[in-house]
Protein backbone atom coordinates (compact mmCIF):
# COMPACT_ATOMS: atom_id res chain seq x y z
CA UNK A 1 0.00 0.00 0.00
CA UNK A 2 1.39 3.30 -1.03
CA UNK A 3 2.43 6.12 1.57
CA UNK A 4 1.17 9.72 1.03
CA UNK A 5 2.32 12.48 2.91
CA UNK A 6 0.18 15.83 2.88
CA UNK A 7 1.41 18.30 -0.02
CA UNK A 8 1.34 21.94 1.18
CA UNK A 9 0.14 23.74 -1.97
CA UNK A 10 -2.44 21.77 -2.29
CA UNK A 11 -4.27 21.09 1.08
CA UNK A 12 -7.82 20.41 1.01
CA UNK A 13 -7.59 23.60 3.81
CA UNK A 14 -6.46 25.80 0.48
CA UNK A 15 -9.67 25.34 -0.66
CA UNK A 16 -11.07 27.15 1.97
CA UNK A 17 -8.60 29.93 1.89
CA UNK A 18 -9.99 30.69 -2.13
CA UNK A 19 -13.03 30.97 -0.28
CA UNK A 20 -12.33 33.39 1.93
CA UNK A 21 -9.76 34.88 -0.67
CA UNK A 22 -12.52 35.69 -2.72
CA UNK A 23 -15.50 37.13 0.09
CA UNK A 24 -12.75 39.72 1.02
CA UNK A 25 -10.51 37.96 3.86
CA UNK A 26 -6.90 37.85 3.35
CA UNK A 27 -5.90 34.36 3.05
CA UNK A 28 -2.47 33.56 1.81
CA UNK A 29 -3.12 30.03 1.10
CA UNK A 30 -5.03 28.93 -1.34
CA UNK A 31 -5.40 27.04 -4.48
CA UNK A 32 -4.94 29.01 -8.10
CA UNK A 33 -7.39 27.03 -10.16
CA UNK A 34 -9.94 27.63 -7.32
CA UNK A 35 -9.09 31.05 -7.37
CA UNK A 36 -9.71 31.66 -11.38
CA UNK A 37 -12.95 29.76 -11.03
CA UNK A 38 -14.22 32.30 -8.15
CA UNK A 39 -13.48 35.42 -10.21
CA UNK A 40 -16.84 34.47 -11.62
CA UNK A 41 -19.30 36.98 -9.87
CA UNK A 42 -21.47 33.82 -8.59
CA UNK A 43 -24.50 34.77 -6.27
CA UNK A 44 -23.95 31.60 -4.21
CA UNK A 45 -20.37 29.76 -3.86
CA UNK A 46 -21.49 26.26 -2.02
CA UNK A 47 -18.69 24.13 -0.59
CA UNK A 48 -19.63 19.98 -0.12
CA UNK A 49 -17.22 17.80 1.96
CA UNK A 50 -18.16 13.94 1.65
CA UNK A 51 -16.95 12.01 5.11
CA UNK A 52 -14.99 9.51 3.52
CA UNK A 53 -14.74 10.11 0.18
CA UNK A 54 -10.90 9.25 -1.83
CA UNK A 55 -10.15 10.00 -5.37
CA UNK A 56 -10.10 6.26 -6.08
CA UNK A 57 -14.07 6.66 -5.77
CA UNK A 58 -14.07 9.02 -8.90
CA UNK A 59 -11.80 6.78 -10.84
CA UNK A 60 -14.74 4.55 -10.88
CA UNK A 61 -17.68 7.10 -11.57
CA UNK A 62 -19.55 7.61 -14.47
CA UNK A 63 -17.52 9.96 -15.77
CA UNK A 64 -19.81 13.37 -14.68
CA UNK A 65 -17.69 13.60 -11.50
CA UNK A 66 -14.31 12.91 -13.28
CA UNK A 67 -15.43 15.59 -15.98
CA UNK A 68 -15.11 17.87 -13.45
CA UNK A 69 -12.41 17.14 -11.29
CA UNK A 70 -10.15 19.67 -11.23
CA UNK A 71 -7.16 18.04 -8.92
CA UNK A 72 -6.34 16.01 -6.59
CA UNK A 73 -5.68 17.70 -2.90
CA UNK A 74 -4.48 16.05 0.39
CA UNK A 75 -5.81 15.70 3.76
CA UNK A 76 -4.61 17.50 7.02
CA UNK A 77 -2.88 14.93 8.70
CA UNK A 78 -4.17 13.51 11.26
CA UNK A 79 -7.13 12.40 8.86
CA UNK A 80 -9.80 11.04 11.46
CA UNK A 81 -13.20 12.26 10.96
CA UNK A 82 -12.72 14.28 14.03
CA UNK A 83 -9.36 16.00 13.84
CA UNK A 84 -10.55 16.74 10.46
CA UNK A 85 -13.06 18.60 11.02
CA UNK A 86 -11.76 20.50 13.66
CA UNK A 87 -9.05 21.92 11.01
CA UNK A 88 -11.44 22.54 8.67
CA UNK A 89 -13.85 24.33 11.11
CA UNK A 90 -10.87 26.37 12.48
CA UNK A 91 -9.68 27.54 8.55
CA UNK A 92 -13.45 28.51 7.87
CA UNK A 93 -15.20 29.60 11.00
CA UNK A 94 -18.60 30.38 9.91
CA UNK A 95 -19.96 32.30 13.31
CA UNK A 96 -16.21 34.43 12.79
CA UNK A 97 -16.63 35.19 9.05
CA UNK A 98 -20.24 36.46 9.17
CA UNK A 99 -20.34 40.19 9.23
CA UNK A 100 -16.82 40.77 7.81
CA UNK A 101 -17.89 39.55 4.57
CA UNK A 102 -20.43 41.25 2.35
CA UNK A 103 -21.18 37.29 2.16
CA UNK A 104 -23.62 35.85 3.93
CA UNK A 105 -22.38 32.34 5.41
CA UNK A 106 -23.88 29.71 6.21
CA UNK A 107 -23.11 26.21 7.38
CA UNK A 108 -24.93 23.33 6.84
CA UNK A 109 -24.57 19.61 7.75
CA UNK A 110 -26.86 16.45 7.35
CA UNK A 111 -27.06 13.47 4.85
CA UNK A 112 -29.57 13.08 2.21
CA UNK A 113 -31.22 16.48 3.21
CA UNK A 114 -28.63 18.77 2.86
CA UNK A 115 -29.08 18.96 -0.70
CA UNK A 116 -32.97 20.40 0.01
CA UNK A 117 -31.27 22.64 2.54
CA UNK A 118 -28.81 24.14 0.14
CA UNK A 119 -31.78 25.10 -2.56
CA UNK A 120 -33.33 26.81 0.14
CA UNK A 121 -30.86 28.95 1.45
CA UNK A 122 -29.65 29.85 -2.23
CA UNK A 123 -32.54 31.92 -3.08
CA UNK A 124 -32.28 33.60 0.17
CA UNK A 125 -31.69 37.67 -1.06
CA UNK A 126 -27.99 38.64 -1.32
CA UNK A 127 -24.67 36.58 -1.77
CA UNK A 128 -23.84 33.60 -0.26
CA UNK A 129 -21.07 31.05 0.81
CA UNK A 130 -22.90 27.45 1.68
CA UNK A 131 -20.54 25.82 3.80
CA UNK A 132 -21.69 22.01 4.28
CA UNK A 133 -20.80 18.59 5.54
CA UNK A 134 -22.28 15.65 4.31
CA UNK A 135 -21.55 12.50 6.78
CA UNK A 136 -22.83 9.85 4.37
CA UNK A 137 -23.03 8.15 0.70
CA UNK A 138 -24.36 5.73 -1.45
CA UNK A 139 -21.01 5.69 -3.49
CA UNK A 140 -20.18 7.71 -6.12
CA UNK A 141 -22.57 7.10 -8.27
CA UNK A 142 -25.05 8.54 -5.42
CA UNK A 143 -22.83 11.60 -5.47
CA UNK A 144 -23.16 12.01 -9.39
CA UNK A 145 -27.19 12.00 -9.33
CA UNK A 146 -27.49 14.17 -6.25
CA UNK A 147 -24.75 16.57 -7.58
CA UNK A 148 -26.72 16.83 -11.29
CA UNK A 149 -30.35 17.26 -9.40
CA UNK A 150 -28.65 20.00 -6.90
CA UNK A 151 -27.14 21.99 -10.05
CA UNK A 152 -30.51 22.02 -11.76
CA UNK A 153 -32.35 23.32 -9.15
CA UNK A 154 -29.44 26.30 -8.53
CA UNK A 155 -28.85 29.66 -10.43
CA UNK A 156 -25.51 31.24 -10.89
CA UNK A 157 -23.74 29.12 -8.42
CA UNK A 158 -20.68 27.11 -8.11
CA UNK A 159 -20.41 24.12 -6.08
CA UNK A 160 -16.93 22.74 -4.85
CA UNK A 161 -17.31 19.30 -3.83
CA UNK A 162 -14.71 17.40 -1.76
CA UNK A 163 -13.91 15.65 1.51
CA UNK A 164 -13.24 16.42 4.93
CA UNK A 165 -11.67 13.27 5.58
CA UNK A 166 -10.57 9.64 4.16
CA UNK A 167 -11.74 6.25 4.32
CA UNK A 168 -11.75 3.93 6.74
CA UNK A 169 -9.54 0.82 5.95
CA UNK A 170 -8.33 -0.95 8.69
CA UNK A 171 -9.12 -4.46 9.46
CA UNK A 172 -6.70 -4.18 12.68
CA UNK A 173 -5.31 -2.50 15.68
CA UNK A 174 -3.23 -2.54 18.29
CA UNK A 175 -3.67 -1.47 21.74
CA UNK A 176 -0.64 0.60 22.87
CA UNK A 177 -0.98 -0.83 26.29
CA UNK A 178 0.13 -4.45 25.16
CA UNK A 179 3.28 -2.66 24.14
CA UNK A 180 5.05 -2.84 26.97
CA UNK A 181 8.71 -1.40 24.97
CA UNK A 182 5.91 1.38 24.26
CA UNK A 183 4.50 1.91 27.79
CA UNK A 184 7.70 1.92 29.55
CA UNK A 185 9.82 4.03 27.67
CA UNK A 186 7.08 6.99 26.96
CA UNK A 187 7.50 9.35 29.20
CA UNK A 188 4.52 11.77 28.00
CA UNK A 189 2.09 10.16 26.01
CA UNK A 190 0.14 13.82 24.16
CA UNK A 191 -1.98 12.86 22.20
CA UNK A 192 -3.31 9.75 20.74
CA UNK A 193 -5.48 9.17 17.51
CA UNK A 194 -6.45 6.09 15.58
CA UNK A 195 -3.90 6.88 13.35
CA UNK A 196 -1.24 8.50 15.14
CA UNK A 197 0.62 8.81 18.80
CA UNK A 198 2.54 12.02 19.70
CA UNK A 199 5.04 11.59 22.93
CA UNK A 200 8.63 12.69 24.41
CA UNK A 201 10.37 9.48 25.60
CA UNK A 202 14.08 9.12 26.20
CA UNK A 203 15.18 5.84 24.53
CA UNK A 204 13.45 6.05 20.55
CA UNK A 205 15.32 3.14 19.44
CA UNK A 206 13.97 0.92 21.98
CA UNK A 207 10.20 1.78 20.99
CA UNK A 208 11.08 1.52 17.32
CA UNK A 209 11.69 -2.27 18.06
CA UNK A 210 8.33 -2.83 18.79
CA UNK A 211 6.64 -1.94 15.61
CA UNK A 212 7.07 -3.41 12.03
CA UNK A 213 7.06 -1.54 8.70
CA UNK A 214 3.19 -0.45 8.60
CA UNK A 215 4.13 2.71 11.04
CA UNK A 216 6.66 5.25 11.13
CA UNK A 217 8.36 7.76 13.72
CA UNK A 218 8.88 10.88 13.47
CA UNK A 219 10.75 13.29 15.09
CA UNK A 220 9.45 16.82 15.66
CA UNK A 221 11.76 18.32 12.73
CA UNK A 222 10.79 15.34 10.50
CA UNK A 223 7.27 16.14 11.09
CA UNK A 224 7.15 19.92 10.46
CA UNK A 225 9.29 18.95 7.07
CA UNK A 226 6.84 16.24 5.97
CA UNK A 227 3.27 18.48 6.73
CA UNK A 228 2.48 15.73 9.13
CA UNK A 229 2.29 18.66 12.29
CA UNK A 230 -1.05 18.84 14.46
CA UNK A 231 -0.41 21.80 15.91
CA UNK A 232 2.04 24.44 17.23
CA UNK A 233 2.99 23.16 20.03
CA UNK A 234 5.67 21.09 20.58
CA UNK A 235 6.74 17.57 20.97
CA UNK A 236 9.63 15.03 20.54
CA UNK A 237 8.31 12.07 18.56
CA UNK A 238 5.45 11.28 16.22
CA UNK A 239 4.24 7.65 15.97
CA UNK A 240 1.98 6.86 12.34
CA UNK A 241 0.58 4.22 11.32
CA UNK A 242 1.11 3.51 7.35
CA UNK A 243 -0.61 0.82 6.54
CA UNK A 244 -4.01 -1.01 6.72
CA UNK A 245 -3.65 -1.11 10.72
CA UNK A 246 -4.45 1.62 13.23
CA UNK A 247 -4.23 2.19 17.09
CA UNK A 248 -6.77 1.50 19.20
CA UNK A 249 -8.87 4.90 20.20
CA UNK A 250 -11.89 4.70 22.12
CA UNK A 251 -14.90 1.99 20.52
CA UNK A 252 -13.64 3.65 16.99
CA UNK A 253 -10.82 1.82 15.86
CA UNK A 254 -10.71 2.17 12.14
CA UNK A 255 -8.22 3.80 10.31
CA UNK A 256 -5.72 3.72 7.68
CA UNK A 257 -3.33 5.45 7.88
CA UNK A 258 -0.82 7.56 5.59
CA UNK A 259 -2.53 5.78 3.00
CA UNK A 260 -4.38 6.55 -0.60
CA UNK A 261 -7.56 5.95 0.63
CA UNK A 262 -7.42 8.45 3.86
CA UNK A 263 -4.86 11.34 2.37
CA UNK A 264 -5.83 12.02 -1.48
CA UNK A 265 -9.27 13.70 -1.81
CA UNK A 266 -10.61 14.79 -4.84
CA UNK A 267 -12.07 18.23 -5.75
CA UNK A 268 -14.54 18.72 -8.50
CA UNK A 269 -15.79 22.18 -9.65
CA UNK A 270 -19.85 22.56 -10.76
CA UNK A 271 -21.05 26.20 -12.07
CA UNK A 272 -24.38 27.30 -12.86
CA UNK A 273 -23.87 30.73 -13.83
CA UNK A 274 -26.40 33.22 -15.37
CA UNK A 275 -28.70 32.15 -17.67
CA UNK A 276 -26.66 34.50 -20.54
CA UNK A 277 -23.46 32.99 -19.59
CA UNK A 278 -24.42 29.10 -19.56
CA UNK A 279 -22.72 29.17 -23.03
CA UNK A 280 -18.98 28.74 -23.84
CA UNK A 281 -17.00 28.62 -26.47
CA UNK A 282 -13.36 27.49 -25.86
CA UNK A 283 -10.37 24.98 -27.18
CA UNK A 284 -10.25 21.79 -26.72
CA UNK A 285 -7.43 20.35 -24.34
CA UNK A 286 -6.79 17.04 -24.38
CA UNK A 287 -9.01 16.30 -21.18
CA UNK A 288 -11.89 16.18 -23.35
CA UNK A 289 -11.05 13.53 -25.88
CA UNK A 290 -13.45 10.69 -23.95
CA UNK A 291 -16.55 13.27 -24.12
CA UNK A 292 -15.61 14.33 -27.75
CA UNK A 293 -15.03 11.23 -28.70
CA UNK A 294 -18.45 10.44 -28.45
CA UNK A 295 -19.64 13.14 -30.69
CA UNK A 296 -17.37 12.59 -33.27
CA UNK A 297 -18.41 9.24 -33.70
CA UNK A 298 -21.70 9.90 -34.04
CA UNK A 299 -21.12 12.24 -36.74
CA UNK A 300 -18.98 9.72 -38.59
CA UNK A 301 -21.41 7.10 -37.49
CA UNK A 302 -23.91 8.48 -39.78
CA UNK A 303 -21.40 9.41 -42.63
CA UNK A 304 -20.88 5.72 -42.33
CA UNK A 305 -24.46 5.23 -42.83
CA UNK A 306 -24.82 7.52 -46.24
CA UNK A 307 -22.07 6.06 -47.95
CA UNK A 308 -20.65 2.69 -46.49
CA UNK A 309 -18.33 2.21 -49.93
CA UNK A 310 -16.21 5.20 -48.94
CA UNK A 311 -16.20 4.89 -44.83
CA UNK A 312 -14.96 2.27 -42.30
CA UNK A 313 -16.93 2.15 -39.16
CA UNK A 314 -13.89 2.57 -37.25
CA UNK A 315 -13.59 5.14 -34.24
CA UNK A 316 -13.67 8.59 -35.37
CA UNK A 317 -10.10 9.33 -34.03
CA UNK A 318 -8.44 7.81 -31.80
CA UNK A 319 -6.45 9.62 -28.77
CA UNK A 320 -3.20 9.70 -29.92
CA UNK A 321 -4.36 11.92 -33.30
CA UNK A 322 -6.53 13.81 -31.00
CA UNK A 323 -3.96 15.25 -29.20
CA UNK A 324 -2.46 16.72 -32.42
CA UNK A 325 -4.93 19.16 -32.26
CA UNK A 326 -4.72 19.96 -28.74
CA UNK A 327 -1.90 22.40 -26.72
CA UNK A 328 -0.88 25.73 -27.62
CA UNK A 329 2.11 24.66 -30.25
CA UNK A 330 -0.25 23.32 -32.56
CA UNK A 331 -2.11 25.59 -35.28
CA UNK A 332 -4.33 22.95 -35.52
CA UNK A 333 -7.27 22.79 -33.30
CA UNK A 334 -10.72 22.07 -32.29
CA UNK A 335 -13.23 24.53 -30.48
CA UNK A 336 -16.10 23.19 -28.45
CA UNK A 337 -19.30 25.05 -27.52
CA UNK A 338 -20.47 23.75 -23.61
CA UNK A 339 -23.74 24.06 -22.31
CA UNK A 340 -23.80 24.07 -18.60
CA UNK A 341 -20.47 22.50 -18.61
CA UNK A 342 -21.44 19.81 -21.20
CA UNK A 343 -19.72 19.34 -24.79
CA UNK A 344 -22.76 19.74 -27.00
CA UNK A 345 -21.00 20.43 -30.42
CA UNK A 346 -17.41 20.93 -32.06
CA UNK A 347 -15.59 22.46 -35.38
CA UNK A 348 -12.17 20.91 -36.07
CA UNK A 349 -9.79 22.97 -38.14
CA UNK A 350 -6.14 21.97 -39.56
CA UNK A 351 -3.54 24.58 -40.96
CA UNK A 352 -1.13 23.13 -43.88
CA UNK A 353 0.22 24.83 -47.18
CA UNK A 354 -2.94 25.26 -49.86
CA UNK A 355 -0.76 22.95 -52.15
CA UNK A 356 2.81 21.09 -52.64
CA UNK A 357 2.41 21.60 -56.22
CA UNK A 358 4.94 24.89 -57.08
CA UNK A 359 2.48 26.17 -59.85
CA UNK A 360 0.45 27.33 -56.61
CA UNK A 361 1.21 29.92 -53.84
CA UNK A 362 3.23 28.29 -50.58
CA UNK A 363 1.00 30.04 -48.01
CA UNK A 364 -0.77 28.35 -45.60
CA UNK A 365 -4.49 28.13 -45.01
CA UNK A 366 -6.90 27.17 -42.60
CA UNK A 367 -9.39 23.81 -43.23
CA UNK A 368 -12.34 23.40 -41.50
CA UNK A 369 -12.34 19.82 -41.81
CA UNK A 370 -15.90 19.32 -39.53
CA UNK A 371 -18.31 20.51 -37.73
CA UNK A 372 -21.18 19.13 -35.39
CA UNK A 373 -23.44 20.00 -32.79
CA UNK A 374 -26.07 17.65 -31.48
CA UNK A 375 -29.33 17.58 -32.70
CA UNK A 376 -31.55 19.00 -30.12
CA UNK A 377 -29.36 21.63 -29.96
CA UNK A 378 -29.00 22.87 -33.21
CA UNK A 379 -30.39 26.30 -35.15
CA UNK A 380 -29.57 28.08 -31.87
CA UNK A 381 -26.10 29.72 -33.86
CA UNK A 382 -23.72 27.93 -31.83
CA UNK A 383 -21.66 26.52 -34.75
CA UNK A 384 -21.70 30.03 -36.19
CA UNK A 385 -20.02 31.57 -32.94
CA UNK A 386 -17.29 28.44 -32.75
CA UNK A 387 -16.43 29.38 -36.65
CA UNK A 388 -16.41 33.22 -35.92
CA UNK A 389 -14.32 32.35 -32.86
CA UNK A 390 -11.79 29.83 -35.22
CA UNK A 391 -11.71 32.81 -38.31
CA UNK A 392 -10.35 35.18 -35.19
CA UNK A 393 -7.57 32.85 -34.93
CA UNK A 394 -7.09 32.39 -38.04
CA UNK A 395 -6.66 36.00 -38.75
CA UNK A 396 -4.33 36.02 -35.71
CA UNK A 397 -1.95 33.68 -37.97
CA UNK A 398 -2.38 36.24 -40.49
CA UNK A 399 -4.20 33.54 -42.63
CA UNK A 400 -5.08 35.29 -45.96
CA UNK A 401 -8.54 32.69 -46.30
CA UNK A 402 -10.21 29.90 -44.97
CA UNK A 403 -11.52 26.61 -46.72
CA UNK A 404 -14.27 23.91 -45.86
CA UNK A 405 -14.21 20.38 -47.08
CA UNK A 406 -17.48 18.73 -46.49
CA UNK A 407 -19.55 15.61 -48.21
CA UNK A 408 -22.51 16.50 -50.51
CA UNK A 409 -24.71 13.82 -48.81
CA UNK A 410 -23.94 15.90 -45.72
CA UNK A 411 -26.64 18.51 -45.68
CA UNK A 412 -26.35 19.62 -41.83
CA UNK A 413 -22.85 20.82 -42.69
CA UNK A 414 -24.15 22.11 -45.97
CA UNK A 415 -27.03 24.30 -44.89
CA UNK A 416 -24.55 25.73 -41.97
CA UNK A 417 -21.53 26.43 -44.57
CA UNK A 418 -24.63 28.39 -47.04
CA UNK A 419 -25.58 30.29 -43.84
CA UNK A 420 -22.01 31.91 -44.52
CA UNK A 421 -20.31 34.04 -46.62
CA UNK A 422 -18.58 31.82 -48.75
CA UNK A 423 -18.03 30.97 -52.49
CA UNK A 424 -17.24 27.68 -53.96
CA UNK A 425 -13.85 27.08 -55.14
CA UNK A 426 -13.77 23.44 -56.28
CA UNK A 427 -15.42 20.67 -57.12
CA UNK A 428 -15.32 16.86 -56.53
CA UNK A 429 -17.14 14.71 -58.94
CA UNK A 430 -17.30 10.83 -59.09
CA UNK A 431 -18.86 8.44 -61.56
CA UNK A 432 -19.83 4.66 -59.80
CA UNK A 433 -18.17 1.48 -61.42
Amino acid sequence: MRTFYPKSEVLITNLMGSVLKTIGIDCEETLREVDKFLKYDFDNIIIILYKGLCSRDIEKANGYLKKHQLKNTYSVYPSDDTSSRRVMDNYFDVSKINGKSDYKIYGVEGNDDIYEIIVNISQNPGKKVIYAYCDSFNGAEDISWRIRKLIDSLSNSVVLVSSYCGRDISKSYIKLEDNKMFMDNVRNLKYISKRCVIFDCDDIEAIGEGFNTNHRIFSYEESVEKGVVISGEEYQYMLCCKGDVSFECGNDCLGGGLSEYEMLFPLMVFEKKREDDREVIRRADSEDYDELSKLMSEAYLKRWECRKDIFEKVEAMGRSEFTKYCGKCTANGVNVVELDGNIVGYLLWEVKPFSSDSHFNRSNIMIFKDVYVLKEYRRRGMATRMYNDALKYAKKLKMSRVEFRVWEFDDEVLKFINSLQVERLRSCYEIKI
